[in-house]
C-alpha cells in the first residue's frame, strides 16, 4: 500500500454496493458493438474483464444509449430495447467473475450523435448546429422530453436486469442532458431554459426518474466542471448546478 495514498487499495461502499478498492475504470467509447445491432460484443466482454483481472475495484461501461436518437455514425450500444439485456448480461458476468463491480452509463447523445445510423433527426435543446458535425438538431417538444424521461426510466430497470451494479446518468461532455445544462447550447425560452433552475429541470426529471425505476439501486452522475467555450459551463456554474440538483435529490457519488 502507497503511504501517500493509504486508502487506495482499501474497501468503499457506494449506495448498497461495496467496491474492493477505490480504482475505477471510467466510462468511455471503445466500438467493441455489433454494428448492425448495435449490442455489445464478446470483445467488449474480454476488454472490461482484463481490466477487472488487472485489479480495478469499479467499471464503468461507456455510455449506453436511451434513445434511438442518440446513437452516433456506428459502433455505441443501445440500451433502449430488451434486446439488448443479453449482451449486458454477459458483460456484467465476466466482469463480475473477475472481481469488480460494473454500473452502467446511461446516455444521450444529443446532436453530437448522427442521423445516418437510424435515418432520425438528431434530439436537442434547441435547434443549434454542433460546432463539429454542423447538423441542425431537432428542438425537442415537451412529448419529446415526455419520451426521453421515461427511455431513462426503462432502461435503468434493463441494466438492473442485466445484473448492474449501479448506474451512471451522464451529464457531461456536451451530450444531451449536457446541452440542457448549458448555456452554450441551450437557448429556449420556456421552463427547460434560460435560468440555472429551468435548464437543470430535465436532468432533474430524469435523475428522479431512474430513482423511481430502480429504488434503492446505487447512482451517481458524470457532469463537466468547464466546457472551455464561451457562455457554456464553468467551475462555479458547474457548483451552482450540482448545489440545485444536490438540494432536490441525493445521489451517492459525483463523477
Amino acid at each position: 500500500m502507497s503511504p501517500s495514498f493509504p486508502r487506495l487499495f482499501t474497501p468503499l461502499r457506494i449506495g448498497s454496493t461495496e467496491i474492493r478498492n477505490r480504482i475505477v475504470f471510467a466510462g468511455h467509447g471503445s466500438r467493441f458493438v455489433d454494428w448492425h445491432s448495435f449490442h455489445l460484443n464478446d470483445r467488449q466482454a474480454h476488454y472490461l474483464a482484463e481490466r477487472a483481472r488487472g485489479g480495478v475495484g469499479m467499471i464503468i461501461q461507456g455510455s449506453s444509449m436511451v434513445h434511438p436518437t442518440g446513437l452516433a455514425a456506428a459502433g455505441v450500444n443501445e440500451v433502449w430495447s430488451d434486446a439488448s439485456i443479453p449482451s449486458y448480461a454477459h458483460i456484467t458476468d465476466a466482469v463480475h467473475e473477475a472481481g469488480a463491480k460494473i454500473f452502467g452509463q446511461l446516455s444521450h447523445l444529443g446532436r453530437q450523435g448522427h442521423g445516418f445510423a437510424t435515418h432520425r433527426e438528431l434530439w436537442a435543446p434547441s435547434a443549434i448546429p454542433d460546432p463539429a458535425s454542423r447538423i441542425v438538431p431537432h428542438a425537442m417538444d415537451s412529448h419529446d422530453i415526455q419520451e426521453l424521461v421515461g427511455c431513462y426510466s426503462s432502461a435503468a430497470r434493463r441494466l438492473a436486469s442485466a445484473g448492474f451494479d449501479g448506474v451512471e446518468v451522464y451529464l457531461a461532455h456536451g451530450y444531451l442532458l449536457a446541452e440542457f445544462l448549458s448555456p452554450f447550447s441551450n437557448a429556449r425560452q420556456d421552463a427547460y431554459g434560460g435560468s440555472l433552475e429551468n435548464r437543470c429541470r430535465l436532468p432533474l426529471r430524469v435523475i428522479e426518474a431512474v430513482q423511481r425505476a430502480v429504488p434503492g439501486f446505487p447512482l451517481g452522475i458524470r457532469v463537466s466542471a468547464e466546457e472551455f467555450v464561451p457562455e457554456g459551463i464553468h467551475p462555479q456554474e458547474c457548483n451552482a448546478i450540482l448545489e440545485h440538483l444536490l438540494d432536490r435529490v441525493s445521489v451517492d457519488y459525483i463523477s
